[in-house]
């Protein structure tokens, strides 16, 4: 460290700040340096101050000079604030105008290794003094109570962010953990990110957010044993949970409306921030309601869109990637994936394709993260109609061209293409969903004898909201006998709330009907293998089907019915007999039935039990082939067995559907073409602007319409 000074005199003549003595003292201190920084190193606050305030235009030679002995007069002038207490507010004015001396220093010395160690070895102390202004703060009209000739609010915050987030610290991970594990840095940063006030220069006040970032991240990953940053914030700030959150958001808002897309990242970074690092504290839910993911999906997309036209800073990008990771992060708060359909509302795939023209500026993490969004969240969440509405809405309005041009020339593109081909297929599925009885129509089905009513007079199960019933026999003969009992106590408080609504949860039960069916022969080889012998038609199955919709594609197995993991619920009076009866009851075609199927809900994968999901025959393949119109063949890939292994499958409805539009639909490869308009470049030939989604519909539509001809029920 540097020789200090011992001695500090406080007596400056008045004349000095007279224009005229102004006017000598910038001229001492660009004329004759080097001996107004003998005067300054002996004591003199006079000579110091003209260093000070006119720090910028002193010779290059004398600046690290200067500097180094603004820090060594900060180290003793601490112990004569506290001794002069009739002059400590002159004396803190004279700091902070030190403050400004360092600030304009720093700044001409930017990338300077040798000015960095300096100030890393002064940080302690500098940050001393910033905590103890804070400590001290009056208010907006005095900041520093007492006679501090004049000093505003903006230029008290203006001198105490300059010091604390503005000079060129070394930027090494080692370096910025030991200057942040000091909770007197973390605490006088807490105090200055909460000041908001419109006269404060905005970049200072995007400084202290980009710090706090810095913060949370190193706090996150454990640099800072056994301290909660985010509640340090929280309580630090005085302003609560719900403060500290509608704080961050505000800032965000009005940079965004302001227009200058660059100048948004600073605010953006701490409330993804807040996202992704505050996991387990209040503060990440207070953040996601205020709806920070519209927010943040804006700034995404902007950035993507600027990339076209530049270079974007590195900051900007690392915000991206870090935008991408909180989204990998989020389907896991809930069922349904509410916060990744808020991005998808807000043209988050429009942001995903403008970053594929140029993939190889972002980095490496960045694409990992873009290629798990498509190639696992995706598709593992088309299991809830709300989901597949939000994606499907999202593709629809996608440039065809980009698509073809930046996407599927990328490094994402077998994962794009897999989505893709399952939204495609969950689409079917979803329009034979509403062919069912059971829809969101007014009417409905009793979940026990299928008498099908207007809703009005039908009613819900009180503790999961899902199964409608005509009575209160149907009601209690399908919680004994129907497998509700299991299913509704086996259903998490997610489910229950929020996106988990009853539409899902039946649309759930419906895809795995599907998925059982088209794998069937190879699922009765599975029980023959693990349990012998063939189907049990007697009423008394041995065994269940299982789908696992938690990875993609799908896993199909099957499980001995009694079997302790048999469902996700408790229930000691269950025996085996009344499983067995609650799968004959829920049997197809003579074969008694009982499923079990797996997915995502929140941070945990859930089973639920499903005895009797069918509510209306449906048209056979028979049926329809007799029309000559639709050949029956295997379109699409099938689900896998425990060890990832293909099934064997046969053709379903979705394959007929399928079977109707060109092999470039089908295999994925050219699917991009039709969203918006499914002809496909038809020149006019087509219907027109008539989606892809709703071709499907007629489609579908038309196989019902053979079906019925040919005298189908």
């Amino acid at each position: 460290m540097s020789t200090r000074a011992t001695s500090v005199r406080t007596q400056i003549p008045l004349d000095v700040w007279t224009p005229e003595g102004v006017e000598g003292m910038k001229k001492d201190a660009i004329k004759n340096t080097a001996k107004v920084i003998k005067k300054a190193a002996r004591g003199s606050l006079q000579a110091s101050m003209a260093l000070a305030t006119f720090s910028e235009q002193i010779a290059a030679r004398y600046r690290r000079e200067v500097l180094s002995l603004f820090l060594d007069y900060l180290w003793n002038a601490e112990e004569k604030l506290q001794d002069m207490l009739s002059k400590r507010p002159f004396l803190a004015s004279f700091v902070l105008g030190i403050f400004s001396g360092i600030h304009k220093l720093c700044s001409w010395f930017e990338g300077d290794v040798l000015v960095e160690q300096m100030l890393f070895e002064n940080w302690e102390n500098l940050v001393r003094w910033i905590k103890g202004f804070c400590d001290a703060f009056g208010s907006k009209g005095t900041p520093f109570p007492g006679d501090t000739s004049g000093l505003t609010y903006t230029e008290w915050y203006a001198r105490l962010v300059w010091i604390l987030t503005a000079p060129p610290l070394p930027l090494d991970k080692t370096r910025l953990t030991q200057m942040w594990e000091m909770s007197i840095a973390r605490s006088a940063l807490y105090q200055l990110w909460v000041h908001d006030d419109p006269d404060l220069d905005r970049e200072l006040v995007a400084r202290c957010s980009e710090a706090l970032s810095i913060v949370l991240e190193y706090g996150h990953a454990q640099s800072f044993p056994e301290i909660d940053v985010a509640s340090e914030l929280v309580e630090k700030s005085c302003i609560g949970v719900e403060g500290v959150a509608r704080l961050a958001l505000s800032r965000l808002t009005a940079s965004l409306k302001g227009g200058d897309v660059e100048k948004s990242r600073e605010f953006a970074q701490i409330v993804c921030a807040f996202v992704n690092h505050c996991d387990d504290h209040p503060l990440c839910m207070a953040t996601l309601e205020k709806k920070a993911i519209p927010l943040l999906t804006k700034v995404f997309v902007n950035y993507a869109r600027l990339s076209l036209e530049k270079e974007i800073h590195v900051l900007c990008r690392y915000f991206m990637d870090e935008f991408v990771h909180s989204l990998g992060y989020l389907y896991t708060l809930s069922p349904g994936c509410p916060y990744i359909c808020q991005a998808l509302h807000n043209n988050l795939l429009h942001g995903i394709v403008a970053c594929t023209s140029n993939l190889q500026v972002f980095s490496e993490e960045f694409t990992k993260g873009v290629n798990f969004l498509l190639g696992f969240v995706f598709p593992t969440h088309l299991v809830y109609l709300t989901f597949i509405t939000a994606l499907q809405a999202a593709v629809e309005t996608l440039n065809e061209k980009e698509v073809e041009n930046w996407v599927l020339q990328s490094s994402v593109r077998s994962d794009w293409i897999c989505f893709e081909r399952c939204l495609l297929e969950r689409i079917i599925y979803k329009g034979l969903y509403f062919k069912k009885a059971t829809s969101v129509l007014r009417t409905a089905m009793c979940d026990q004898c299928k008498k099908a009513e207007d809703k009005s007079k039908l009613k819900l199960c009180a503790g999961c909201q899902g199964p409608y019933y005509c009575s209160k026999e149907c009601q209690l003969k399908h919680w004994k006998f129907g497998g509700h009992r299991e299913v509704c106590k086996g259903m998490s408080d997610d489910m229950r709330e929020g996106l988990g609504h009853r539409e899902d949860r039946k649309f759930g039960a419906f895809l795995v009907a599907r998925d059982v069916s088209r794998h069937i022969e190879c699922l009765r080889q599975m029980a023959r293998k693990e349990f012998g012998g063939g189907a049990n038609t007697s009423g008394l199955p041995p065994y269940g089907y299982s789908v696992d919709y938690s990875d993609y594609p799908p896993k199909l197995g099957v499980f001995k019915i009694g079997d302790k993991d048999f469902g996700d619920y408790d229930d000691d009076s269950k025996n085996l007999e009344e499983l067995r009866e609650e799968a004959r009851l829920g049997g197809q075609n003579g074969e008694p039935r009982l499923y079990k199927f797996s997915i995502h809900v929140g941070k945990n994968v859930v089973m639920r039990t499903s005895g009797n999901v069918e509510t209306r025959k449906e048209p056979t393949l028979e049926s329809i082939q007799s029309g000559g119109f639709f050949p029956s063949m295997v379109l699409r890939a099938p689900g896998v067995d425990a060890d990832g292994k293909e099934l064997q499958v046969g053709p379903d409805m979705v394959d007929m559907v399928l079977a109707s539009f060109p092999p470039e639909v089908r295999s994925g490869e050219g699917l991009h073409k039709y969203w918006e308009n499914g002809n496909a470049d038809s020149g006019g030939a087509g219907v027109g602007n008539v989606t892809l989604a709703t071709k499907l519909l007629q489609t579908l539509n038309k196989l019902y319409a053979i079906a019925s001809l040919a005298g189908t029920p």
